[in-house]
């Protein structure tokens, strides 16, 4: 944990980025809406058009709560940052602990640690780092409360509800958490009434977290918005198969639900093939952080004027690259070698990865959406390289003893 917090605050420090510095990304938003929120308690569009339910408010939220208490000093926003990135360390020490056991908990922990791609939002306005430590909490209750015992407590469930809309109210996509936890009890839980006892305190939690922000809109836009704005065009952009990103000014709009369900229906193929797309748009790189490091748009005329030059980001993303390939691929091999040895307790960490990754494929995917996966991906990569480091040490001993037995001039028994 300690070294988590002294490698970010280094980052920090090396590339302390401001949203005011004259860019246009999802930090400005973050940033004024948390001042406004500490000014007037009031949730408003930076740009001046009212109030506004475009992006989940918890986020913000908190941000607002240290300005109001301490001052509106932007080094507050990385402290926070830094923060969730220890715990999201030490959730992933827990986890791994009680997956595997505590070799790969302390090398996993140390590879989440070092992780560049996760290292790099500390120092942006960004809410990745607040989502990864509420979506690995919520995996670590249900693996604690539901999967280990015989019997959760009705409590329990509920809590774990409730995180889910808590992670729904920080990225719009965690309410997908609540699908993988059901379907994860559906497969290992019996008998069958606990599920479905499972799955309704797990939807009144999230309705619980949900209600203040849906009437909070409800009585501000006369409409029911339970997480964000634009969920409709959300949904018709995922079930819209020749309709590639996000909604741009002047071009054609997606077809609606209804439309982009017939053409699904009508041309399977091209679902699957779509959704092969978006899967690889999820995981292409891991170096987004730096992206959102740097000013936009880039250009010749504004290089002098990032934050890091040219030279820098080129070894920040080919770094960040070759670690995250590396832990994808110890992680691909850990999850094959975990369902081989019927390891239980795994399956709440490959239904989190394989359930995220199915999501992806079918809504459009920003490739920074793999962040909360990557905790994982660090435990999965140290439990390999424990399993390899027992085998070689059981290949070791033997030769050891094949030339003891050698040197004494012992008949081998076969």
């Amino acid at each position: 944990m300690l070294t988590a917090i002294v490698l970010r605050i280094l980052w920090v420090a090396y590339v302390n980025v401001d949203p005011s510095d004259g860019r246009f990304d999802d930090s400005v938003f973050y940033q004024r809406v948390a001042l406004a929120l500490a000014d007037r308690a009031s949730y408003l569009d930076p740009y001046g058009r009212g109030p506004t339910a475009q992006w989940p408010p918890a986020y913000p939220a908190a941000l607002a709560v240290l300005y109001k208490l301490f001052g509106f000093h932007l080094l507050l926003a990385k402290g926070l940052n830094i923060a969730f990135g220890a715990v999201t360390v030490v959730l992933a020490y827990i986890l791994a602990r009680r997956v595997f056991d505590r070799r790969v908990a302390s090398l996993g922990a140390f590879f989440l640690a070092f992780f560049p791609g996760q290292i790099f939002f500390a120092t942006i306005v960004y809410a990745e780092t607040m989502f990864a430590a509420v979506f690995l909490l919520v995996l670590v209750l249900a693996l604690v409360w539901t999967l280990e015992g015989d019997r959760s407590r009705w409590w329990q469930v509920l809590l774990i509800g409730f995180l889910i809309g808590v992670a729904a109210m920080v990225r719009a996509e965690g309410i997908f958490l609540a699908f993988v936890l059901v379907g994860l009890w559906a497969l290992l839980v019996r008998p069958w009434r606990t599920v479905g006892r499972y799955a309704v305190m797990l939807a009144i939690g999230v309705v619980l977290a949900l209600t203040p922000w849906t009437v909070r809109n409800a009585v501000e836009f006369h409409e029911f918005i339970p997480i964000r704005t634009n969920s409709v065009n959300a949904v018709a952009r995922a079930m819209d198969v020749e309709f590639d990103g996000p909604v741009v000014v002047g071009e054609s709009e997606p077809r609606s639900i209804r439309e982009g369900l017939q053409y699904q229906l009508t041309h399977p193929w091209r679902v699957v093939a779509t959704a092969a797309i978006k899967v690889g748009r999820l995981y292409r790189h891991d170096y987004s952080g730096i992206r959102f490091v740097l000013k936009n748009p880039i250009s010749e005329f504004d290089r002098d004027e990032q934050p890091l030059t040219e030279r820098e980001e080129m070894f920040w993303r080919g770094l960040t690259d070759r670690y995250f390939y590396a832990a994808s691929a110890a992680a691909v091999v850990a999850i094959v070698l975990a369902v081989l040895r019927r390891n239980r307790a795994s399956l709440v960490i490959i239904a989190a990865i394989f359930g995220w990754t199915f999501f992806f494929s079918f809504f459009t995917p920003v490739t920074r959406y793999h962040f909360p996966l990557m905790p994982l991906f660090a435990v999965l990569s140290a439990s390999v390289l424990v399993l390899v480091w027992d085998w070689a040490k059981v290949g070791w001993r033997l030769q050891l003893i094949r030339s003891k037995v050698l040197r004494q001039d012992i008949p081998e028994i076969r």
